[in-house]
């Protein structure tokens, strides 16, 4: 069973995110599984379990993510509230994973009340990442619907309608300046400066700006404020604010 994804929370619990076989949870004795019988309420148990990553917000809540269809789950320490698109999303063949419709035998519907068209809906059911701002907001970088932010109540999606973003993210990082980072497969890297003003808030580094490559999996910021940005087999760049440095063998 391939280990995906690992967290030790506050109460030194380990997580460990194993593909196929949801969540395992070690708490110095003991092992137990959870979201492995998780019903999807579209695909019933046919989805797969597969959790990319999981984080611990500053209210203690513990964020799983999955990258093949289950949305994302919120854990408070008794119960696991699932997060999923609306039913729209699903009717309209955006998940691109599937044949057929919402109409067809090829979907599960267990519970149609569930997939009602509200600001309590994600933007996508495959999420790559989850990250907390310093303000507490929680964004989730997707496969298709660009990044998407959390802020305890409703859902707002960052995508190509908005003006910025390829179709997915892999990456979202909040720098010391306040500045919001995200990383695509084919777009390079978008910052997004909050505090600017409207037409100038977002802004978009690609090769042409000394990028090493177009395809960008991570980010880190080191002590200095540098940003570091790992691609897609042609190495490293460093961002000091003004220009890049490229990094490869």
């Amino acid at each position: 069973m391939p280990n995906i994804s690992l967290l030790e929370d506050r109460d030194g619990n380990i997580w460990f995110g194993v593909m196929n076989k949801g969540i395992y949870r070690y708490d110095g004795t003991n092992l137990s599984n959870v979201l492995y019988k998780y019903k999807h309420p579209f695909y019933g148990d046919k989805a797969e379990k597969y959790i990319g990553d999981i984080m611990q917000d500053k209210n203690g809540n513990i964020w799983f993510s999955s990258w093949n269809g289950g949305g994302v789950w919120r854990y408070d320490g008794k119960i696991f509230k699932s997060f999923l698109p609306s039913l729209d999303y699903y009717k309209s063949n955006q998940d691109k994973r599937r044949i057929g419709n919402a109409q067809s035998s090829s979907f599960l519907i267990m519970d149609n009340n569930s997939f009602i068209q509200s600001q309590d809906c994600i933007s996508d059911d495959m999420i790559f990442s989850i990250t907390e701002d310093k303000a507490g907001n929680i964004w989730f970088a997707t496969r298709n619907h660009g990044a998407c932010r959390f802020d305890g109540k409703i859902f707002t999606g960052f995508g190509t309608k908005e003006g910025f973003l390829s179709t997915n993210a892999y990456a979202i990082l909040e720098d010391k300046k306040g500045n919001l980072w995200f990383t695509t497969e084919k777009d390079g890297v978008w910052r997004y400066n909050p505090k600017q003003a409207v037409g100038k808030k977002i802004t978009n580094f690609t090769t042409k700006d000394g990028l090493i490559n177009n395809s960008v999996f991570s980010v880190l910021e080191d002590k200095d404020g540098n940003l570091w940005f790992g691609t897609r087999g042609f190495g490293l760049s460093r961002y000091d604010g003004k220009t890049f440095t490229n990094f490869s063998e």
